[in-house]
């Protein structure tokens, strides 16, 4: 990938840069090429002849009205900015993310509540399915977890299902995430991903290339896929049908250079058809968490805490405990429920209840020290899984 050729100008202006980046119309590798060309366009005093040139060379014919519009409200962007309402990042900002500079047309501006520096961190990107299963819900929570746990920053676009576990799961583990907006950053979508969203501005990072105010429309977030997988190492596909938007973030990863990975899932599952044909395409399959981390550049597993230790590495069971439950003094009352709880398919309280005969205060109790070992998981709903390894 090689990067734009745009020079720091005297006299830069941001103002004249979001005012060319809201030229109805305009694509972003032309303004690169015109600002390469033509860098006095970012200094310059924004008067009829910066117009006439810009109409000129663009073919983007901009009325007097338009004009004036499109100056108030860079202007007013930039204000809301120095307001504190977020941070503006932009092609010039020392805090622009190297990785996403080698792609093929990375935005030129980038809006950001949370920490800046997490768009430099060593990211992966998990994606998936927006109605995901009870097993890719989990898969995706853990996986996060685990590699956030290493170090990772997870990258999402905060939509339901496998891209807010992926969030979930990192925050719970304490781990660092942040989501990429289809929208503009003062526009929280889906509704009901607020708390979510609020969470994220708090702890971890939530960025967009959208204006503010830019409410959610079809084509906004294959624009925005490409800079999940831009700011990421690599990409790992959860689940997806045949037809997700979470295919586009893949082959974008490939043609950026990124490394993908997927998950593979049951053969008669609409939702594995997706990951199960990017492995047949030559991703890499992941069955255990470490095996994104070992595909990764050395000097980044050097700066990750990924523990060397053989048993760690087998594979989730189906059926029965995994090797470190079985390895675990688990007294009968606990290996009954741990039976009782499936990977694939979340089983809820009031059945565990009428499963295993125990009363209700001892199965809580139970259920608890299943959490504290890490061997079982807890959904919203009085809901339990088996934890995924």
């Amino acid at each position: 990938m090689t990067e734009p050729e745009i020079n720091p100008v005297a006299g830069f202006q941001l103002t004249n840069l979001l005012l060319l980046h809201l030229l109805p119309g305009v694509g972003k590798r032309r303004l690169f090429e015109l600002l390469g060309q033509a860098p006095f366009l970012l200094s310059e005093p924004v008067d009829r002849n910066y117009w006439l040139y810009v109409e000129k060379e663009l073919r983007c014919p901009v009325g007097g009205k338009d004009q004036a519009s499109l100056q108030h409200r860079s202007d007013r962007v930039v204000e809301r900015g120095q307001a504190g309402e977020y941070q503006l990042l932009h092609w010039f900002s020392p805090a622009y993310p190297a990785l996403l500079r080698q792609i093929f047309d990375p935005p030129l501006v980038l809006f950001l509540k949370g920490e800046d520096a997490l768009l430099s961190g060593d990211c992966l990107a998990v994606v998936g399915a927006r109605r995901a299963s009870d097993y890719g819900v989990a898969v995706a929570q853990e996986f996060s977890a685990r590699l956030a746990e290493a170090g990772l920053v997870i990258v999402s676009g905060l939509a339901q299902g496998i891209d807010s576990s992926a969030h979930v799961g990192a925050l719970k583990s304490g781990g660092r995430t942040l989501a990429v907006l289809g929208t503009g950053i003062d526009v929280v979508y889906p509704k009901q991903a607020r708390g979510l969203y609020g969470r994220l501005c708090r702890e971890g990072g939530v960025v967009t290339e959208f204006f503010p105010g830019t409410y959610p429309s079809p084509q906004n977030f294959p624009v925005r896929n490409r800079v999940i997988s831009g700011l990421s190492l690599g990409t790992l596909i959860v689940e997806a049908t045949q037809r997700s938007g979470s295919l586009i973030t893949a082959r974008l990863a490939l043609e950026q250079g990124r490394e993908l990975f997927a998950i593979p899932g049951p053969v008669h599952s609409p939702l594995s058809v997706g990951p199960n044909y990017l492995i047949q395409q030559g991703a890499k399959l992941v069955q255990v968490w470490q095996d994104v981390a070992e595909e990764l550049p050395v000097e980044v597993r050097r700066r990750l805490n990924v523990p060397d230790n053989p048993a760690s590495r087998e594979p989730s069971l189906e059926k029965g405990l995994r090797p470190e439950a079985r390895n675990t003094c688990l007294t009968s009352d606990e290996e009954k429920v741990y039976n009782c709880l499936l990977l694939e398919r979340k089983v809820h309280l009031d059945a565990l209840l009428e499963e295993t005969g125990l009363k209700p205060g001892r199965l809580g109790n139970v259920l608890l020290q299943l959490q504290f070992r890490d061997l079982v998981q807890e959904l919203p709903g009085h809901f339990f899984l088996k934890t995924v390894r």
